[in-house]
């Protein structure tokens, strides 16, 4: 759209500055651009007035250009016996000049005229005829077109032998020219010719072949054609004939051979009529975040515990850091530790690294990122969620939110812990994909808590690391469920901590641009922010913040 917005500023500027030759040309260059868009009626209209600009200058050779140049838009709009003409007017002035160039591209196209009308003789003899004076231009690509339209000549004439030699000669033409557009469409040709013959497994080969060549060189409507062509020769068997047809194939030989790899998927199957269908795959589909490497503290239970889970599950190299160890938890009301957790990531398609780490010790701390860091040289993402929380109790879930203590008063600050840890990996994280997560508690009374984090926050963004703090709804960890039952009270529609683990993955799937806009729009957000629905397909509320403090409540 732009190349054709120039094209048209260009030709009014030559046209005012009264330059006829640069205007013809910039009208033949917008025709083309025209036409490679689709739009016939517009190019046809360049094409015209390119002819009469020629006629008013005498000039003949341009003329016989802007003659080409309708017959093009004439045959992209199925109007062949007006494109029959003006070729052939083309023609007539080329030969008057001796332009051998011309008169070949002028000879293709009334042979290409010949197609249209379905005249498969005369499209052969015009073709014979083009393709001989694009050889003495020494033209290879024009002399490839004129043997392709040959070979669709011959497939009009029942002779499928005939047309697969020509197609043969194109498709080296065309490699010689280098145009892997031009060798697409000539074996699309062939797979025609195989069609014909009735050969649709060689035809499916060359339409396969076709269709990467397209997807290589950026030529939608050629991929389209292409698909087009290796759908008609996937035929279904006949209802009858599934069963012989299936022979004593398994189903994975019978399926794949109705695939283009990387591009389709299962194109035919038993005509029989189905009651019910299911997709049958691997995980691979999953993996968005497949190499990564993150880190992940206070995993032991809670959200860190669901936040690693689902790292993993996209499949991401997880180091799950904690306290507890097997048969001794650091919080006893509460079961989890990294040993046990880190093992089953090979499950969901990660890897899992358990790490015993007291994050108040700092020499535990550097020793973890030296680790990392001496293994895999960078880290793609950092989740500090080792916070020490209190116990519920019936007050928990007997008095409201608003009636609570405030929870700047329940959860002792470690804005400090978090930052240190996050100092510690900032040389390793990546530049512009980086992401660090600390895991806050919002409480106005307790502002200060998030200045460091946030100060750090602006350091990172000037190395294109993105520091945000996440801040969670009620969620149900184990202590939560636990110390619900001891009370005989339910959690309903809460957080899961899986929850928490969605919002990261869709953080770490953003593509740079994407997420440096979202953590420039928000200093601190909750996980719905960044996921909506939990796993059982309630939706969670984003661009709420609940605080709660022991006088009043707010909601902003």
């Amino acid at each position: 759209d732009n190349a054709l917005a120039a094209a048209v500023d260009a030709r009014r500027l030559f046209r005012e500055s009264a330059m006829p030759l640069e205007e013809f040309g910039s009208l033949l260059m917008i025709a083309e651009m025209q036409l490679s868009a689709g739009l016939g009626e517009e190019a046809l209209n360049a094409g015209r007035e390119a002819v009469a600009l020629s006629q008013d200058r005498a000039d003949k050779a341009s003329e016989a250009s802007a003659q080409l140049a309708i017959a093009g838009a004439l045959l992209a709009q199925s109007r062949a016996d007006e494109a029959l003409s003006a070729a052939a007017r083309g023609l007539a002035l080329a030969q008057e000049l001796g332009d051998t160039p011309r008169q070949a591209a002028a000879t293709v196209q009334i042979a290409q005229a010949h197609l249209a009308r379905g005249s498969g003789a005369a499209a052969a003899q015009k073709a014979e005829v083009a393709a001989k004076l694009f050889s003495a231009a020494q033209d290879r690509l024009g002399e490839a077109g004129a043997v392709q339209a040959l070979a669709e000549a011959r497939i009009l004439q029942k002779d499928a032998e005939a047309a697969l030699q020509s197609c043969e000669r194109a498709v080296a033409l065309c490699k010689e020219a280098g145009d892997a557009g031009a060798q697409g469409h000539t074996l699309l040709v062939s797979a025609g010719a195989h069609d014909l013959k009735g050969d649709q497994e060689s035809g499916l080969k060359s339409a396969r072949e076709a269709l990467q060549l397209f997807r290589e060189s950026g030529d939608k409507l050629g991929a389209q054609l292409a698909r087009e062509m290796c759908a008609k020769l996937r035929r279904r068997p006949e209802h009858g004939q599934a069963a012989a047809a299936a022979g004593g194939a398994s189903m994975a030989q019978r399926i794949g051979s109705q695939c283009v790899p990387g591009v389709s998927g299962p194109g035919a199957g038993p005509a029989a009529a189905c009651v019910s269908t299911q997709r049958i795959c691997g995980t691979a589909e999953s993996k968005k975040l497949a190499g990564l490497v993150t880190v992940v503290t206070g995993a032991s239970r809670g959200v860190g515990k669901g936040v690693a889970q689902m790292l993993a599950e996209s499949g991401a190299i997880v180091y799950v850091a904690g306290r507890s160890t097997a048969g001794k938890p650091s919080d006893g009301s509460a079961p989890g530790s990294v040993d046990i957790l880190a093992p089953g990531f090979a499950r969901f398609g990660g890897a899992g690294v358990a790490m015993h780490v007291d994050h108040s010790q700092d020499a535990q701390n550097r020793a973890l990122a030296e680790l990392v860091t001496q293994t895999h040289g960078r880290v793609d993402a950092v989740f500090n969620s080792d916070m020490e929380i209190s116990g519920h109790d019936a007050e928990s879930f007997s008095v409201p939110p608003w009636a609570q203590p405030s929870i700047g008063e329940s959860i002792p600050a470690r804005g400090s812990v978090q930052t240190a840890q996050t100092v510690l990996f900032a040389p390793a994280l990546r530049r512009g994909s980086g992401v660090v997560v600390n895991l806050g508690a919002p409480d106005p009374a307790k502002e200060k808590q998030q200045r460091l984090p946030e100060a750090l926050s602006g350091q990172l963004a000037v190395r294109d690391v993105r520091a945000m703090s996440m801040c969670t709804g009620p969620v149900k960890t184990e202590r939560a469920i636990a110390q619900a039952q001891e009370v005989g009270s339910k959690l309903i529609d809460m957080e899961s901590t899986r929850f928490s683990g969605q919002a990261v993955v869709n953080m770490l799937s953003m593509k740079p641009d994407e997420l440096s806009r979202f953590a420039a729009s928000r200093a601190a957000l909750s996980s719905a922010d960044a996921a909506r629905f939990e796993l059982d397909g309630f939706k969670h509320q984003g661009g709420l913040r609940a605080f709660a403090s022991s006088a009043q409540a707010a909601v902003r």
